[in-house]
C-alpha cells in the first residue's frame, strides 16, 4: 500500500482511459510503481540476490524466496 497519501489519493483518481492522462498523472503512476516496488519484500530480496550477497533464510522477507 502507499503510504504517502497524497500520491495514493493522486493515483486512485486517475481514470481507466489510459490515452488520455496528463504529464502529472504519469509521473504520479510512475512514482506510485517505483515505491510499491521497492517496498516489495520480494523485490528486495531479487535484488539482493543479483548482486550475490547472501541473506541467512531465516532472515528472509519474501515467502517465495524461502
Amino acid at each position: 500500500m502507499l503510504r504517502d497519501e497524497t500520491l495514493r489519493k493522486a493515483v486512485n483518481d486517475i481514470g481507466t482511459n489510459f490515452d488520455a492522462l496528463s504529464n502529472a498523472q504519469l509521473d504520479g503512476l510512475r512514482t506510485a510503481a517505483d515505491v510499491l516496488l521497492h517496498q516489495d519484500p520480494c523485490f528486495q530480496q531479487f535484488m539482493r540476490d543479483t548482486r550475490g550477497e547472501t541473506v541467512p533464510q531465516e532472515q528472509r522477507k519474501c515467502a517465495s524466496a524461502q
